[in-house]
């Protein structure tokens, strides 16, 4: 308003008063070259408008604007030129157009007055024509009516698209977990081989299955995706098109409600009302029967998961027995408690959902309580248009009434006011030819009206056609894009599928050598124990031969003690010979005792030297084997952790290259939905933008704006450095990490490799 009232003062400053009205002043060196209103004729030119999509087909915007309620003023200067045209002298306009006497402007403003009031009315006719045509059993106001049906139905399909797609995300990343959980595996103990198969083969079967949920799971979650895209598409579209029959409507309204002395047009608002209102307790049923399948489609899934939970409690059941074996199986066995405990996490958040949609079927309930409210309400507004009905017939008898009357009393005036009544026929017969004049101008301005209606529905028409060609060659093209991006998907997860069948392959190669590793390692450690026995036993004999070792030193002692009295009494017996004594048989008893004894003795210190001997000899050897057999073992157990550390970091790494892969294949996935994002939001800008022409001040004013030098320089906060670093520092870390692993896999292979050439197996 405020913007019509200064553009209208603007305009009286180029116009000078008179007593006989407005005559258009004569322009002035001063004054700006050139207006849009320089014509001298008395009917203004037809206001141009401008085209755009957004813009409805029956809009009356422009019967808004103050230049066009009276056709002496003249049309208003671009804003352009004002913003081009310097600053003027207000001064001496104000004393150039000041007004004269105040009769002449009461006279001159009750002229502006009946003028806009004749051309309001004019306008009003024309509108209620154009909606008189309109409002038929075929009409556009039915089809918006549709069309706001079609939109919310759709509206109602995106939230349940919505809502499946953040439970298969769900399911999805639950999924991934224990694809994520699954992978990471420990090698059972060889002591139970064939059980360690079976449990092979059933989690290879557990992970087949994983594998194809996971393909169902995204399949589902493209395909909702690609719906959620086209329903956003379609949304955009009705929601423009809910608009513009949105403003239509308001625009009838308002039209329909300056006229509701009328009582047909106030029977067509309340059927129109009745009919709404009965469409949307169509609507309201149909998401009662929506939400009702909906909550029976939850019922089966929730079935569902139980039966899972039981069948891995089933299979709980059946690793129970494994835990006492090995401690691979007791981490195989929580890992599936891990999964029990999400599965039940799930059903919980199942049940949370089950008591979410049954609060949403409370609403429902409420919402078809008001529905009955409202065809309650719908009743009365029946009881009132019969009311008003009874009224109009009421309303059409006095009318006849009233019409027989003045007849009556036409056919009872005296021939005193025959006089009287022949004048009032010449006054009524001058009314006559002035409202067939006016009705003549009415018909006349109606052709032309009409036919700038047809020439602009036509215009409009081929503008949709074009329009719907574009949109057309846009959604060809679009989707000739998508078929491309999902070839290109369909090939990266053929390549991601390889590359992960090759992984598995690798990582079962490693594990049999693992397996095989294990158990050269258990034969290893049997004959090392083997060996721990033989050495307690050599130890245990040891000490008994050093035992009888003291024996036979105590023995030997006692023997030279023997052996010394014996000497002694030979060189006793000896000198008694010497001396005479002549006992020949006695001395040659002791001399042969003496032989004898000395005989068993040098025997005996023969045989305890060589058992010495012998025993030493056999201690050394011990020793000796002792000390072979622990560097062995130690070669052994050293080889042996080289090997494991080698299969290890090797793992490592796989996995770790695995789970690079997925994450690029993460980053591909979701550049392609951000580029198929942007192009949906370029084609809708593109739709919006088609037709709609900038004004001309505002493109100068962009202009003027771009020429300035204050213009800010775009610069990259400190955020994005801040990240760009923190990347930069992991990136050099995992290469470290990645260049010390590499390092430490090439010395273990070079030492593994040595000690395989030194040692013979």
């Amino acid at each position: 308003m405020d913007e019509t009232v200064n553009k209208s003062a603007r305009d009286l400053k180029d116009l000078e008063f008179t007593p006989i009205g407005y005559v258009r002043e004569k322009q002035n060196g001063k004054r700006t070259k050139g207006s849009i209103g320089d014509d001298d004729q008395a009917v203004p030119r037809r206001k141009t408008r401008r085209t755009s999509v957004n813009e409805s087909f029956n809009s009356t915007k422009m019967f808004n604007d103050d230049s066009q309620f009276d056709e002496t003023i003249p049309q208003l200067r671009s804003d352009k030129e004002g913003l081009i045209s310097d600053k003027r002298n207000l001064m001496e306009e104000l004393k150039e157009n000041a007004p004269t006497s105040n009769p002449l402007k009461e006279q001159q403003e009750q002229m502006h007055r009946l003028n806009t009031e004749n051309y309001n009315l004019r306008l009003k006719c024309n509108s209620l024509l154009k909606f008189l045509n309109n409002v038929t059993d075929q009409g556009e106001l039915k089809k918006s009516l549709g069309l706001l049906d079609e939109i919310h139905d759709w509206k109602q399909r995106y939230e349940r698209v919505t809502e499946d797609l953040t439970v298969l995300k769900r399911k999805y990343e639950d999924l991934e977990d224990k694809a994520m959980n699954s992978q990471v595996t420990t090698p059972p103990p060889p002591a139970a081989n064939d059980e360690l198969q079976k449990f092979e083969e059933r989690y290879l079967r557990l992970q087949d299955e994983s594998r194809a949920r996971e393909e169902q799971m995204q399949m589902k979650i493209d395909m909702l995706k690609s719906d959620l895209n086209t329903l956003n598409i379609t949304l955009t579209t009705k929601d423009n098109d809910l608009e513009e029959q949105a403003q239509k409507i308001q625009r009838l309204g308002n039209q329909l409600q300056e006229f509701d002395h009328k009582g047909s047009e106030s029977l067509l608002q309340l059927e129109k009302q009745l009919d709404l209102k009965t469409e949307s307790v169509r609507n309201l049923e149909q998401e009662l029967a929506k939400h009702k399948s909906l909550f029976e489609g939850k019922d089966d899934e929730i079935f569902k998961c139980r039966e899972v939970i039981r069948d891995l409690e089933k299979k709980l059941s059946s690793f129970a027995d494994y835990e006492e074996n090995s401690s691979a199986q007791k981490r195989i066995i929580d890992e599936k408690n891990d999964k029990i405990t999400r599965l039940s996490e799930s059903n919980l958040k199942l049940n949370q959902e089950i008591v979410h949609l049954k609060n949403d079927q409370d609403k429902q309930r409420n919402a078809s309580n008001v529905l009955k409210a409202i065809e309650k309400d719908l009743e009365g507004q029946k009881k009132e248009l019969a009311d008003t009905r009874q009224k109009l017939k009421e309303a059409n008898e006095l009318s006849k009434s009233l019409e027989n009357q003045i007849i009556e009393n036409t056919t009872k005036a005296s021939e005193k006011n025959s006089t009287r009544v022949r004048e009032k026929e010449a006054e009524i017969q001058k009314l006559k030819d002035q409202l067939k004049t006016l009705k003549e101008s009415h018909h006349l301005e109606l052709k032309n009206s009409q036919e700038g209606n047809d020439y602009e529905k036509r215009r409009l028409s081929r503008e949709v056609s074009l329009l719907r060609e574009e949109v057309q060659a846009i959604q060809e093209s679009y989707d000739r894009e998508l078929e491309v991006w999902k070839t290109k998907c369909e090939s990266l997860n053929k390549e991601n599928e390889r590359l992960i069948n090759q992984e598995i392959g690798s990582i079962d190669v490693i594990k049999k050598k693992l397996n095989d590793k294990l158990a050269e390692i258990k034969h290893l450690n049997n004959l090392v124990e083997q060996l721990k026995i033989e050495k307690t036993e050599l130890n245990d004999r040891s000490v008994q031969l050093l035992t009888s070792k003291d024996r036979y030193k105590e023995e030997l002692k006692k023997i030279v003690y023997k052996f010394e009295h014996l000497s002694k009494e030979y060189i006793r017996l000896r000198e008694t010979k010497e001396a005479g004594i002549d006992d020949a048989q006695g001395s040659s008893s002791w001399r042969e005792k003496y032989n004898t004894m000395k005989q068993r003795l040098l025997d005996e210190l023969k045989l305890l030297q060589q058992e010495n001997l012998s025993l030493e000899r056999k201690l050394l050897e011990s020793r000796s084997k002792n000390i072979e057999n622990g560097n062995q073992q130690q070669r052994s157990s050293s080889n042996s952790q080289d090997r494991i550390d080698y299969y290890k970091l090797k793992y490592h790494g796989e996995v770790k290259q695995n789970d690079d892969l997925k994450t690029m294949n993460e980053y591909l996935n979701r550049v392609l939905r951000a580029i198929s994002q942007h192009v949906r939001l370029d084609l809708l800008k593109i739709k919006n933008e088609v037709g709609s022409e900038l004004p001309t001040y505002f493109t100068s004013y962009r202009q003027h704006l771009r020429s300035s030098s204050f213009t800010p320089v775009h610069r990259p906060s400190f955020k994005t450095i801040a990240l760009f670093v923190q990347a930069c520092v992991r990136m050099k870390q995992t290469a470290l990490r990645r260049r010390w692993d590499e390092q430490r896999l090439h010395y273990l292979q070079r030492k593994m490799a040595l000690q395989d050439d030194r040692i013979s197996w």
